[in-house]
């Protein structure tokens, strides 16, 4: 059996953060039948707790009370909780095969690390948000809003592979399985009633209780319902408690929910930290004030209010006023929330760990080349209008005509930002190959309907029925469907490879699970 490790760490300092996103990325390995080991020196209760559950192991590095940071050292440093030689060492003493690969998230660890351990691995795997050191490693996730790679390019050894973008954050199936039920019921605003506060893992009491205290203290005109997942004190979760009865407003205080994504559905806007759970969020199109809780979240916090996709709480400033100044403006604004929705579920798709796993795992066609895919971009609107103007690619196409590049621009940005529509790049050692489309089948539920076309210069070496594979892993858990007329031999060929067979209905094909 194939074996990854993980080498991630989970304190008050630290967060729950990079143990839940390894932990997804865990399970993704699992489902592909990898056996999966973590190596951690601290980890919280409850990440030890999960880690049981789900029955993945867990090798202790020994913790060492008397380990001192030298002078000039990253911040992040005192997070490993040991010199970066000693960790190297002692997670070298874990790993038994070179056959294994090694998923690393953590930012106490950099370049010399990873050179010391990479000859004794198979693949390493490097998961940051930072930019701010050079890494040694086969693939790099940075899953930052608006990240690009090229940033990454001086800081990585050239051949390696770079995914950057909220496409590849790594989310839990169950966000993106309840992606379209939660659009649905935040499209249609019916004011608020549910407010969710939950400020992540760390210790954040004395700003979660300064929201509390000012949200409880406004004159609402309405029943609501407050939740609060967080530490919070005996004395002060009595005193609130009882503060909210006397306002007859429904309150529930949580150290920890383990179905935040429940939470998140029911949830009519939330006040969240700038930390991973924020592509949770935006995954489910849920209203959000975004509290910049560590400098590392910033950046995205600044550029998503920027671009209007958040409300922002200054927690340096007056907590109450700018609560009830956010609250001021949704009561005026009507239609605020249903906006802030649309914006931020186009950030995020919630197949991050899929993608990410089909990236680490690609096949080879042929010729030995690599295959891979991306996300399509605006940048891909030019080349894709010439291959679908190809004669011979054209005849295979339902609609015969060819667009227009401006009806095909406004095409692929429409497509872009659509719930029901995803496109993806094929890749042939990272050339542009084809293009393959995933719709929402509207006809039959949780369904949708693959098409392929191809870089007319890539047509009979094998691409197309890789790529038609990946889809297949990626959307397993969903019905997929291919429309492909009876002349399209080649297309037929690669979907039946990939296990589609024909159904009643005229050039329809079915995956066969």
């Amino acid at each position: 059996m194939n074996k990854v490790y993980f080498r991630v760490d989970s304190s008050k300092t630290i967060g729950l953060g990079h143990l839940m996103r390894c932990l997804t990325l865990a399970e993704e390995f699992k489902e592909n039948d990898f056996e999966v080991v973590f190596i951690s020196r601290s980890i919280l209760d409850v990440g030890l707790s999960i880690l049981e559950e789900k029955n993945i192991p867990l090798e202790k590095l020994p913790y060492n009370e008397n380990f001192n940071v030298q002078a000039n050292c990253s911040i992040y440093t005192e997070w490993l909780g040991a010199s970066w030689e000693t960790d190297a060492k002692e997670t070298l003493g874990v790993i038994k095969s070179k056959d294994a690969f090694l998923v690393v998230d953590h930012y106490g660890i950099d370049e010399r690390w990873e050179e010391l351990i990479k000859p004794y691995v198979s693949k390493l795997i490097v998961i940051d948000d930072l930019k701010d050191r050079s890494h040694c490693c086969d693939l790099l996730v940075d899953q930052t809003y608006l990240r690009r790679e090229a940033e990454y390019a001086s800081l990585v050894p050239k051949d390696s592979k770079i995914l950057t973008g909220t496409n590849y954050a790594i989310l839990r199936p169950e966000f993106y399985k309840k992606r379209y039920l939660s659009f649905e019921n935040k499209s249609i605003s019916n004011g608020i009633k549910t407010i969710l506060i939950y400020l992540g893992s760390g210790n954040q009491q004395e700003v979660l209780v300064g929201i509390l205290f000012s949200i409880l203290n406004i004159k609402w005109t309405s029943k609501i319902k407050i939740q609060v997942v967080g530490i919070v004190d005996a004395k002060r979760k009595k005193d609130f408690e009882e503060l909210a009865l006397k306002k007859m407003i429904h309150l529930e205080i949580s150290d920890f929910h383990e179905h935040l994504v429940d939470l998140f559905l029911e949830a009519d806007i939330t006040f969240g930290a700038g930390g991973s759970s924020t592509w949770e969020r935006c995954c489910l199109g849920l209203p959000t004030v975004l509290c910049q809780i560590a400098d590392n979240q910033k950046y995205i916090v600044e550029e998503l209010v920027n671009r209007g996709i958040v409300l922002k709480l200054d927690i340096k400033d007056d907590i109450d006023k700018g609560v009830r100044d956010i609250f001021s403006r949704l009561e005026k604004e009507k239609c605020l929330l249903r906006d802030l929705s649309q914006k931020s579920i186009q950030v995020v798709s919630g197949l991050g760990a899929r993608l990410i796993y089909t990236e680490i795992m690609a096949q080879k066609d042929g010729s030995g080349d690599f295959v891979t895919l991306r996300l399509l971009d605006e940048n891909d609107i030019l080349m894709t209008w010439k291959w679908q103007c190809d004669s011979e690619t054209r005849r295979f196409f339902f609609e015969s005509k060819s667009p227009g590049m401006e009806e095909h621009r406004n095409w692929v940005l429409s497509s872009l930002s659509s719930m029901n529509r995803t496109l993806y790049m094929i890749l042939k050692n990272n050339i542009p190959a084809g293009v393959l489309r995933v719709d929402l089948f509207e006809r039959v539920r949780d369904a949708y309907v693959v098409s392929i076309y191809l870089n007319p210069k890539m047509v009979g070496v094998g691409v197309g029925s890789i790529a038609i594979e990946y889809v297949s892993n990626i959307y397993r858990d969903s019905l997929l469907y291919a429309e492909i007329l009876k002349e399209n031999f080649a297309s037929l060929r690669a979907f039946e490879k990939a296990g589609f067979t024909k159904t009643e209905e005229q050039n329809l094909y079915k995956r066969s699970f």
